[in-house]
């Protein structure tokens, strides 16, 4: 190692140089990408623990996205052995190879009988051969052996797929749980708005106000006997219209009161700005709208601003995905539902592919060439067959043709680029360029008719190319509406855990509709506070006095409804007036 380090330019490895010179975490991080290490932020994303796991050994895993190494130390019992069971599960279900080191071989052996049955035999474990350590070493190398002979790609990949959507499962089961939860603690402290007298405050509250006051209100006249005649001509007169208009509910209005609450609203014009600028926040459009204004309810104007942003920018993405062919659209709906994640991430060697073949078309140029032969053998023999010739060999006639003119011949009669047999070194590069390309093209559509997905494989090498470039572009839009839907549900999250889930296409679009409704959020949310406290002020001048049309008026100012407004005050006046009305009846 010394001798190497002497060299200039010589790339000095982390461990090396921490021991001689200083080096903050953020450096430390820097250099191990440097050197083609994984990002360590990755390891920490949804770590999956096959163990019981606590807070602290969650953040030992967080700890890893800011520094190169973790220390943890503690006496014994503490369950050291128990986290780094769940570290190593965790970090090979990223991927990533662990080496486990001890000075004791029996720690290693309780470590590995801490790790699920599944992993303990892939388990390469290198421990004192004195002590049954050579026979582990082989019981382990065997057991990999026969795992990887036996390994079946389709079926592990439906397995994984399988469990996965059983965790989602589970944590959405979870969330709504907790949500059940939270709703039936809300009502039960939830406090009722004064509607009549020993009716507000909580159902508890209201059950024992109604009991207590049962038999308050039980009346009965007494008898009225008089020798002169109580009324005269004009109040009796007086007294039959009023009682011809009477009637039960009229007969209620004698014991309502309605203090005068025009002092307390604001100016007409000033109210009717402030209704409308609360009904700003149009009806919500679908569940998936509600629910993204409900995760925003009391986010900043700067959070809501950039939500709307986002939002825009996902209604552009999933239009553009829309005008896809159909196929494209439902790889979009399996990569936001995860059930096409792996089949869609092989889709990112499709723009290598291309440019492989855009060289190759572009190499051959307008030349024609044709051949009965093609695929992947036929792409390689060609080609090294262009290699040895272009390095020196010649093609012979019938003696002492080189090994690579054999297998080409082997193929089937040979080619020709514009009708000349391909047998010069600069024919024979243009025919293996040819079906390089070709062969680029058929990769690509093996890719994609797993997804579902056509790609034609049919017609001259440039319009394959051609399609590919096409297919490519289409890739891209769909990847673009993919990143734009992780975005806002990862930005939605952090301003909320109630994000609205996005699985498809559909809920991408229905999200996605809210963008007005979001962007008006701020200003009508103020004005709604404004009227809910209106409406708070005007029920605290009815207290005692309620009747139907002052809950009407209370009603109306909550919900910010101008016309409910006018129509309550206009109900008041005529609900005073039936009120001096029936107490004028009673007198007489």
């Amino acid at each position: 190692m010394i001798a190497e380090a002497e060299h200039d330019g010589t790339a000095i490895p982390l461990g090396l140089a921490q021991l001689v010179t200083p080096i903050e975490p953020e450096d430390r991080i820097a250099w191990l990408e440097r050197t083609g290490s994984a990002a360590t932020v990755a390891y920490a994303e949804d770590p999956l623990f096959p163990l019981p796991a606590n807070r602290e050994q969650g953040d030992i895993i967080e700890r890893l996205i800011g520094d190169s190494g973790v220390v943890v130390e503690g006496p014994p019992g503490t369950g050291k052995t128990h986290t780094i069971a769940n570290l190593v599960s965790a970090l090979l279900a990223k991927g990533q190879r662990v080496l486990v080191t001890s000075e004791k071989s029996q720690a290693l052996r309780v470590l590995r009988d801490k790790l699920p049955d599944e992993m303990k035999e892939l388990c390469v474990s290198i421990t004192d051969i004195g002590r049954g350590g050579s026979t582990e070493l082989n019981k382990s190398v065997a057991e990999i052996a026969t795992r990887k002979a036996s390994f079946n790609h389709r079926a592990s990949a439906e397995v994984v797929d399988g469990l996965n959507d059983k965790r989602n499962q589970a944590l959405s089961r979870k969330a709504a749980i907790t949500e059940e939860i939270r709703a039936l603690r809300e009502r039960e402290t939830f406090k009722h708005p004064f509607v009549a007298q020993g009716y507000s405050g909580t159902a508890a509250e209201i059950v024992r106000d109604v009991v207590a006051c049962g038999q308050r209100y039980e009346w009965l006249p007494a008898p009225l006997q008089s020798a002169a005649p109580s009324l005269d001509l004009p109040q009796f007169r007086q007294l039959l219209a009023l009682a011809s208009q009477s009637n039960p509910v009229r007969a209620r209005r004698a014991h309502q009161t309605f203090p005068v609450i025009e002092g307390r609203l604001p100016q007409w014009p000033d109210l009717q700005r402030a209704c409308e600028a609360a009904a700003t926040i149009p009806a919500p459009l679908n569940p998936a709208a509600a629910e993204l204004l409900q995760v925003l309810d009391g986010a900043s104007p700067a959070t809501l601003a950039e939500i709307g942003d986002r939002c825009k920018r996902l209604q552009f993405a999933v239009a553009a995905v829309r005008e896809l062919d159909p196929a494209y659209q439902g790889v979009a709906d399996g990569i936001l539902s995860g059930s096409a994640a792996h089949l869609w991430s092989k889709t990112a060697k499709i723009p290598e592919l291309l440019h492989v073949a855009a060289q190759a078309d572009q190499h051959v140029g307008v030349r024609v060439v044709e051949t009965e032969v093609d695929g992947r053998r036929a792409a390689v023999v060609f080609h090294e067959l262009a290699v040895a010739m272009e390095n020196g060999q010649e093609w012979r006639g019938r003696f002492r043709k080189s090994d690579q003119q054999k297998a080409v011949e082997e193929l089937g009669p040979v080619p020709t680029v514009d009708g000349q047999p391909a047998t010069s070194t600069e024919n024979v590069r243009y025919v293996a360029e040819h079906l390089r390309a070709l062969d680029c093209v058929r990769s690509a559509a093996a890719i994609l008719a797993d997804l579902g997905v056509s790609l034609t494989t049919k017609g001259s090498r440039a319009l394959q190319v051609n399609n590919l470039h096409r297919t490519v572009s289409e890739v891209q839009t769909v990847n673009a509406c993919v990143a734009e839907v992780r975005a806002l549900v990862e930005r939605l999250v952090a301003v909320g855990q109630g994000a609205p889930p996005i699985r498809g296409l559909a809920q991408a679009q229905a999200v996605a509709a809210a963008a007005d409704a979001v962007a008006d959020t701020d200003r009508a949310e103020q004005a709604q506070t404004y009227m809910r406290q209106l409406s708070v002020d005007i029920a605290g001048a009815f207290a005692g006095a309620v009747s139907p049309e002052s809950q009407a008026l209370i009603e109306a100012i909550d919900a910010a409804d101008v016309d409910g407004i006018s129509h309550a005050l206009t109900g008041l006046e005529i609900a005073r007036r039936e009120r001096d009305e029936e107490i004028q009846l009673n007198t007489l």
